[in-house]
This record gives C-alpha cells, sequence and structure tokens, in this order.
C-alpha cells in the first residue's frame, strides 16, 4: 500500500470580527465587573439603607428603583448579573427613550450625588448610570449628551475618545477563546500599555461630561470644551498656591454686590501659574438654585469645567472623586478665590494682604507686585463708561430680554423688605446693607423690576 499523505492541521484564525453589538456587550460586562468590586462587602440590607433617598421627583424615584434591583443583582448573583447586565441597561434606555424621561433621568445624577453618602455605594450607582448615558448616546452616533435645552432638546458633544478600548477587547477575545497563548497575550498586553493612560483620560473626561450634564442648557453649553485637556489623568500643570481658605471665599460669595451678566465672563492671567483664562456663567438650575459654571484654561494643554452651587455650596470639578483630591482642592480654592473678587470684591479695604487684582491691561500694570494674581476682563460687559466695574443693573443690552434675578443697589435711607431677603436667601444670597433683590425684569430698552 502507497504512504498516505498526512494531512494538515488547520489553524485557528487569529482575527476577531467585532460587532457593534459585541463591543457593548463586552463594555456593560466590564462595568458590571466594577460593580461587583464596589459592593462586594456590603449585605443587602447595606444595599438597601445606603442606597435609600428622599425626593419629591417620583419619576425620578422610578427610575431609581430598576437601578436598585441592579445593584442588588449585582450582589445576589454576580455571575449572572454581568452576563445580562447588557439586557438591563438597555431595557432602562428604552424606558427612559419611550416614555421621554431625559430630564428626570438627569435630575436622579443630582439627587444621588446628594443622597448617597457612601463612597462605594455611589461609585457603584453612578457606573450604572453611566452606562446608561452611553447607551442613551449610541441614538446620535459618534456623540455623547451633554445636556439639555429648556424646551427638551437634547444637546451633544463629540465621543472625543470613540472606540479607543477596542484593541483591547479584541485581545481579551483572543486569549478567552485561546487563540494566541499567554505569552503572546502578555507580549501584546505590554504593547499596548498606553491605553492604561486613554482609560484613565477617557474615565475623567466622561466624569466630567457626566457630572455636568444636570447644569447644561443651550446658553451653558459654551462652558464645555470641544476636546479633553492633553495629560487629564496626570496634571502636570500648577495652581497657583492657596492665599485664604475656600471657607473665606464661599462666605464673601453669599455677601455679592455684583451678578455676572447673561453671556458669563472671560478672565485672562498673569502670575497664575499654569492658567491662562477663566469663564464664569450663572444659571438657575432645575431647582430653582443659583449655580455657576466655569471653564478653566490651562496654558499649552486645554480646557476642563466644573460647577459650583451656590446655597448648597458645593463645588465639582473632575478630579473631585479621583486619587487627588488636593488637585481637586487647589482649583476650587483658586476658581472661587478669582468668584468672590467678581461678585464681592473680597479683600478690597485690605490691600496689603490682598493678592488677587482686575486690571485694565495685563500688559501695563501700574504698581506691578511680582506676587500678585492679575486678571483682565476679555469682555466689556462688566465695565462702566470709564472703565469702571458696575454692577449688573447698571447695564443695558442692546437687544430686550428677561433675566429672572439681580442684584440692585437702593439709594440712601432705603432697606430691602423681609421678603426680598428670603427671597435672595433661598438662592444662597446674604443681602447686604443697600441692596435688594428683584426678579423676572426686562433689559435693553426698559427695565420693569419686581422686588419679592
Amino acid at each position: 500500500m502507497g504512504k498516505t499523505k498526512k494531512q494538515k492541521k488547520s489553524k485557528k484564525s487569529k482575527t476577531v470580527i467585532m460587532t457593534d453589538k459585541m463591543i457593548r456587550h463586552m463594555r456593560y460586562q466590564q462595568g458590571g465587573l466594577a460593580v461587583v468590586q464596589e459592593i462586594q462587602f456590603f449585605s443587602e440590607d447595606d444595599i438597601i439603607m445606603l442606597t435609600y433617598f428622599d425626593t419629591d421627583n417620583e419619576k425620578a424615584k422610578k427610575l431609581s428603583r430598576m437601578y436598585d434591583k441592579m445593584l442588588l443583582d449585582a450582589k445576589t448573583d454576580s455571575k449572572q448579573y454581568i452576563e445580562k447586565r447588557s439586557d438591563m441597561i438597555g431595557q432602562i434606555g428604552n424606558y427612559i427613550k419611550s416614555n421621554n424621561l431625559y430630564r428626570e433621568w438627569m435630575d436622579l445624577v443630582l439627587i444621588l450625588l446628594e443622597g448617597i453618602q457612601t463612597d462605594k455605594i455611589l461609585h457603584a450607582y453612578m457606573n450604572e448610570m453611566m452606562d446608561t448615558w452611553r447607551e442613551l448616546s449610541i441614538d446620535n452616533h459618534g456623540n455623547l449628551i451633554c445636556g439639555m435645552t429648556t424646551d427638551g432638546e437634547l444637546l451633544y458633544v463629540k465621543d472625543y475618545f470613540g472606540d479607543w478600548d477596542v484593541p483591547a477587547l479584541r485581545l481579551r477575545i483572543q486569549i478567552e477563546n485561546k487563540l494566541i497563548t499567554q505569552e503572546e497575550f502578555e507580549k501584546r498586553f505590554r504593547e499596548n500599555l498606553p491605553l492604561d493612560k486613554v482609560a484613565q483620560d477617557e474615565n475623567l473626561w466622561a466624569i466630567e461630561l457626566f457630572d455636568m450634564m444636570p447644569f447644561i442648557n443651550e446658553r451653558t453649553k459654551k462652558v464645555i470644551p470641544s476636546s479633553p485637556p492633553k495629560d487629564y489623568s496626570l496634571p502636570k500643570w500648577r495652581l497657583p498656591g492657596s492665599w485664604r481658605g475656600t471657607r473665606i471665599y464661599k462666605e464673601a460669595i453669599t455677601k455679592r454686590k455684583f451678578m455676572i451678566g447673561n453671556k458669563g465672563i472671560k478672565m485672562r492671567f498673569k502670575n497664575a501659574e499654569s492658567v491662562e483664562e477663566l469663564f464664569l456663567m450663572e444659571d438657575i438650575d432645575r431647582n430653582n438654585e443659583l449655580v455657576m459654571v466655569y471653564q478653566l484654561k490651562i496654558k499649552h494643554i486645554g480646557a476642563f469645567t466644573g460647577y459650583y452651587r451656590a446655597k448648597k455650596q458645593s463645588f465639582f470639578s473632575p478630579f473631585l472623586r479621583t486619587n487627588t483630591p488636593s488637585f481637586h482642592k487647589e482649583i476650587e480654592n483658586f476658581v472661587l478665590g478669582v468668584y468672590s473678587d467678581v461678585v464681592a470684591e473680597l479683600d478690597k479695604e485690605r490691600k496689603r494682604s490682598y493678592r488677587i487684582e482686575e486690571v485694565l491691561d495685563l500688559d501695563n500694570i501700574s504698581d506691578y507686585v511680582p506676587t500678585r494674581i492679575y486678571y483682565q476682563f476679555v469682555s466689556t460687559e462688566r465695565k462702566g463708561s470709564n472703565g469702571e466695574r458696575v454692577s449688573l443693573e447698571g447695564s443695558r443690552s442692546q437687544r430686550p430680554h428677561l433675566r429672572s434675578f439681580a442684584l440692585r443697589k437702593l439709594g440712601d435711607n432705603q432697606e430691602a423688605s423681609d421678603e426680598a431677603k428670603q427671597r435672595a436667601s433661598e438662592y444662597g444670597i446674604d443681602l447686604q446693607d443697600g441692596y435688594t433683590f428683584v426678579r423676572s425684569y426686562e433689559v435693553g430698552r426698559k427695565l420693569v423690576s419686581h422686588e419679592e
């Protein structure tokens, strides 16, 4: 008999075809692993107790119960939870879309941030909501939801990082299906180590957009940068050292003399370390509270954004819940220091200790002091005819429009009513002598104010 030819062993193809559905499923699985890790040391009763919060927003409360169930499923049967998580995220997303609950869902973000006090439970909860956010953003491919107009239209920003993680996901499938050896996996993983930094940068960018979402509308959207700053997760830039305590700035802001104009204000800086510009804008949020949103621009790096809630005196930066809380505190101190100078003229009467000063021209400063921080308004919205600072009601827009609130300086021997003081306190403002608080007034051709 003749020799039979040996059949060649067919090699498995190492090519992995990744569909959009597969990518989403794997991403949601990874998010599920993070949730399981966060809650592993809590009992079911702990989870029920620690996720409880009080709110009159019934629609937001119903949404929260859907997330509560997901957390309990993660605790009672983590394996099945991870496998089924993409289906659960999809179901919640469809429920929000079909019932047009985007606004209530955004409200829930704020409710959770205030209501859940245990960090690990909060992180697990927000992980569920952030994956829902990505699910809801799919309808506008290549973009992420960043806010909502006053008329209920969704606002989007470009999904800067896109499918950055696909190479890592493909590698994971190859090792799970034994298409590559452990040695090949480790080699390729080392070659893709830069993905770790990209992952950290993407996480911070996502946190920034997600947390800002409840405060972004068609007017405030301008604070959102078009792209994240360079070296986001490993900041090498420097901020000015603390001059006065943040608590002092917060107290000064409550005793303000000025409001920021409707279009916001932008400032350029000198002697502020890496800070190049700061943009500030004020708005009234859905809870009828005064909120300041900001964008901080760093030289040669880029810009990031955050907010300050006047009544609750809570400050957000993308570094708030990271491993570098000290950097968050530096940002808070600097931004609120400038904000307090703009609206309250903090320390103007104490020149010896005064560190932040407004000038008309950064390139031509009289009595220049190297240790002092100087800023110049890019906009002239808050300037008088001679360049002096003026209160909001002292300026006029070219086109009449309605504003919801303002401080108004009273004449001699006049005093604000108790109703005006009460209304101001509801916005986090402690009325000073000689000022009153007005609402619902028109600026431009005619000024009509109604004191409360």
